[in-house]
């Protein structure tokens, strides 16, 4: 790679001041689609940043400078860094370094060094950041790679590193920089993460393992006929680990306030913005355990930071904390909040897949963790699957004279809803297709991705006898389930969407008693096994609502609510002990 000249921009930026605001990325996360490169272009464009011309580079680039802090800095393998350029531009203060393993031309505001990024001369203990952009796949050993990291952090220092990545493994001979070259596959970062969490560094948050689209491609910087995207994990020294520290000694200590004893009751952790799936998920579970609560009681409390969840918790003096946690929305949640609360706390994992389940120590932040995907049986002393959270309901709405095909879900391009037009089309000479595309508070607050498939269906349903009833706005769990049942069959076709968790959609449409159709992606694995088959590469629609709820039912039997509120409460029992009990 060429060292190019800095291009600052025009208007002068505000010196010293940070931005410290992650929104809206993720800690850990991977590059889904072209668009997010585009965002991060125009968000550091807004913000006055220096951008790099590979724009692509600018999607990890965004995320460390969104939230980048005074202090001493480190970027390892710097050739043509735009960290530390600016850092430089922003004015923060502290030491600015980079090294490489070739000479490079001065920076002004920063010291650039030649040497291997394993092996430093560097003080230990010293940084406050350390950045590695797109190096580590480039041959580096990364047990070397992370002792020194570990070495030179602080204690509550940050590393941001990146890499090219594809969640299944991909075998290629290409070599770059006179290296080999790896493209990380989901296997090789559960590794990476376990030999950091031997040196005392975690995750900042929970992984958001979704991926999208191979946005690396060739004719878009993919050196050969390969796809892949790239992932950036934000880790945190959370303690010294080496000679006279032990492994399990934390250096950053909960901040415990005196309490007296726990009695039952369970505090349950869910967000404030109701536009949410993840939201609208917490509060099934949470209407669940409080209405069949038997040993324990629970309590609902919305938060939005740290100082909230403490100020509950002093509040109700619970026996445990479980949290409807997702990094996305609930970002403020880490290990030193775990930490101050001083009790049990349990993490509800969304987009568990197998290999997370399998993992031999629990993810961070938690110690203990839900997950509902039945098709998971593997059990551990830390992660426990539950049943689904079912909604009971009553459907007096008679079958429709006309079939009626509906769906929901936000207005993504992996949803499914072109894909589900061309079958009615194709499949149903009268019909009405019902669409409820709503706008995702964080993924689509101004609606243009639910505009776009509204006007993709319209260009597909051509039949004048097929009749296109779409809604956006936001439903309340009654509406929707109406919505529902006034269905023939409720059909949800996405793409297949590998190392995802399990989609609630499958919930509302168990609950209302009418035919479900689906294709076979990933995040529909707990219902494969329906017979005779409701996936629509095996069965025609027709075919699927003359099947009725026979192959569905024994789904909904074994998702009670009661089975699931006797599984939280079973774990809960376990963890924070048999005697508290109601």
């Amino acid at each position: 790679m060429t060292h190019k000249p800095m291009k600052y921009g025009s208007a002068p930026y505000s010196r010293g001041i940070m931005i410290k605001s992650l929104d809206p990325f993720k800690p850990c996360e991977f590059l889904k689609t072209h668009a997010e490169i585009d965002f991060s272009n125009q968000l550091m464009s807004k913000h006055q940043l220096l951008l790099n011309p590979c724009d692509c580079k600018n999607w990890d680039l965004a995320h460390v400078l969104m939230q980048i802090s005074h202090g001493n800095i480190l970027d390892m393998g710097c050739q043509g860094s735009y960290v530390l350029a600016n850092a430089v531009h922003m004015g923060l203060e502290g030491e600015k370094i980079g090294i490489d393993l070739v000479a490079l031309p001065p920076m002004k505001g920063a010291t650039l060094i030649q040497g291997d990024i394993t092996h430093t001369t560097l003080p230990s203990s010293h940084f406050d950041t350390i950045t590695c952009m797109s190096v580590i796949e480039h041959g580096v050993n990364l047990k070397d790679f992370r002792d020194e990291c570990a070495r030179l952090l602080k204690v509550g220092g940050t590393l941001y590193v990146s890499f090219d990545y594809w969640p299944n493994a991909i075998v290629h001979n290409t070599r770059l920089f006179n290296a080999a070259w790896t493209i990380f596959s989901q296997r090789d970062v559960l590794q990476l993460l376990n030999l950091f969490q031997e040196v005392g560094m975690e995750p900042v948050g929970e992984i958001d393992w979704t991926t999208q689209d191979g946005v690396i491609r060739p004719g878009y910087y993919s050196p050969g006929p390969m796809r892949y995207t790239f992932g950036l994990l934000q880790l945190r020294k959370v303690r010294e680990v080496g000679p006279g520290a032990g492994a399990s000694t934390p250096v950053i200590e909960p901040e415990t306030p005196p309490r007296s004893t726990p009695g039952n009751d369970v505090l349950f952790v869910n967000n404030a913005e109701p536009a949410c799936g993840v939201y609208q998920f917490g509060q099934r579970v949470y209407d669940a355990l409080a209405a069949r609560q038997k040993h324990y009681r629970f309590h609902l409390a919305e938060c939005t930071t740290p100082a909230s969840v403490l100020a509950a918790t002093r509040q109700l003096n619970p026996c445990a904390v479980v949290f409807n946690y997702h990094p996305l929305t609930q970002r403020f949640v880490d290990r030193d909040l775990v930490h101050q609360t001083g009790i049990p706390c349990f993490g509800i994992y969304h987009e568990i897949t197998p290999e997370i389940a399998r993992l031999p120590r629990p993810p961070q932040p938690f110690d203990h963790w839900f997950h509902s995907d039945p098709s998971l049986t593997d059990q551990s002393d830390f992660m426990r699957a539950t049943a689904r959270p079912l909604i009971e309901y009553q459907n007096n709405f008679p079958v429709p004279a006309i079939p009626t095909i509906g769906t929901f879900g936000f207005g993504f391009a992996n949803k499914g809803f072109e894909r589900l037009a061309h079958l009615v089309q194709e499949q149903f000479e009268e019909a009405v297709l019902r669409m409820h595309i709503p706008h995702s508070a964080y993924m689509d607050p101004d609606g243009s991705e639910a505009r776009q498939r509204e006007a993709a269906v319209r260009e597909i349903i051509t039949s004048p006898r097929i009749r296109l009833e779409i809604t956006h706005h936001l439903m309340s769990n009654a509406e929707l389930l109406d919505f529902l049942a006034k269905n023939t069959v409720n059909a949800f076709l996405y793409d297949a969407m590998e190392n995802r968790g399990i989609s609630s959609v499958i919930d509302y449409a168990l609950s209302v008693d009418r035919p479900i159709a689906i294709t076979r992606t990933s995040m529909f694995r707990h219902i494969f096994d329906a017979r005779p088959s409701i996936v629509v590469q095996e069965s025609s629609l027709p075919q699927i609502i003359g099947q009725g709820v026979e192959p569905i039912r024994a789904f909904k039997t074994a998702w009670s609510n009661e089975v699931m509120a006797g599984q939280y409460e079973d774990f809960i029992g376990q963890v924070v002990g048999q005697g508290r009990r109601i």
